[in-house]
């Protein structure tokens, strides 16, 4: 009896890598998009146990393991399907350099500050606020808003001992520590590597500018992923990785992806893409739109440390 054996499909690859991140660790990284990664799998490979579709979550580990967010189960699933875990802060705090609007007078317990929204979990972290002539530490009580991007009403602990004119306001060194490596930590006692971190607040991203962040992110990390304008293709270093990267929110349209992904293509060119693990169907068929482009471009999808040594850079 002559049997004829059939190679089993196999995406194939000519230049330029797609890493896909999702950033805060919802479940719906698990819930959503672990499937339709699944199924991505299964159309380009025949192979049992290859999966050329994978994702980087970066996580908050002091929020997993409660409500609306991966399990410590959901994690370990994601690992074995290939997926990459990565630093989000162990909680949601910001790590960039925030204004103080106007001035502030010794014995005020709130002040405006730009984005204050970003320090909404730092209760258990120090703050450092500073001008040209005074400095002190606080901690945070409340903050008026939910919403990011906007200037709001930061409510501290205990009332200020200076006055201060348009100062700043970011973690102090050792809270920064707490926050980044006790992210570490924790996954480690999991059982999980973390390598890299998401945001870096870099030069060219979209605000509170931190070059003490960098320093941060570098004494703790083997790099890190900050924000960028919807279709910009950014120089060397600029987030923190010495080289062309292309970062695209999940606001783009198709023609953004298209354009990106010949660029990476034609150039051999990194491409990040990042969302939030959303389960929406326009989200979904998104992403569908931006594996099937980047294989039918022969784009490798692969995770961020592989990238990385894809390209030599670690």
């Amino acid at each position: 009896m002559i049997y004829n054996f059939i190679e089993p499909k196999k995406p194939v690859y000519k230049k330029g890598v797609l890493v896909i991140h999702s950033d805060d660790g919802g479940i719906g990284d698990y819930n959503s998009w672990y499937p339709l990664f699944l199924k991505k799998c299964r159309e380009y490979s025949g192979w049992d146990g290859d999966y050329p579709v994978v994702n980087n979550s970066a996580i908050s580990t002091g929020i997993i393991d409660t409500f609306g967010f991966m399990m410590r189960e959901n994690l370990y699933a994601l690992l074995r399907a290939g997926w990459e875990m990565m630093s989000h802060g162990r909680h949601h705090v910001s790590i960039g350099l925030h204004p103080v609007i106007g001035t502030v007078s010794a014995g005020s317990t709130s002040f405006s500050v730009g984005g204050a929204a970003m320090f909404m979990f730092a209760a258990d972290y120090k703050l450092l606020i500073y001008d040209e002539n005074n400095r002190e530490e606080v901690q945070v009580k409340n903050i008026d808003s939910i919403v990011s991007s906007a200037t709001s009403t930061m409510h501290i602990t205990s009332p200020l001992i200076n006055n201060y004119t348009n100062a700043k306001i970011r973690l102090t060194d050792e809270s920064a520590r707490d926050l980044l490596q006790g992210c570490v930590d924790d996954a480690k006692a999991w059982g999980i590597d973390l390598k890299h971190h998401v945001y870096t607040y870099h030069a060219g991203g979209d605000g509170f500018f931190n070059e003490r962040a960098l320093e941060w992110v570098n004494l703790y990390f083997e790099s890190g992923r900050g924000r960028q304008t919807l279709t910009e293709v950014n120089d060397k270093g600029n987030i923190n990785l010495p080289n062309l990267i292309s970062t695209l929110n999940t606001q783009a349209s198709n023609t953004d992806i298209d354009k990106l992904l010949d660029l990476t293509a034609q150039n051999d060119q990194l491409f990040i893409f990042y969302g939030h693990g959303e389960g929406t169907i326009e989200r979904l068929n998104q992403l569908e739109y931006l594996i099937d482009g980047a294989f039918s471009r022969g784009i490798r999808i692969m995770r961020h440390s592989d990238a990385l040594k894809h390209y030599n850079l670690i």
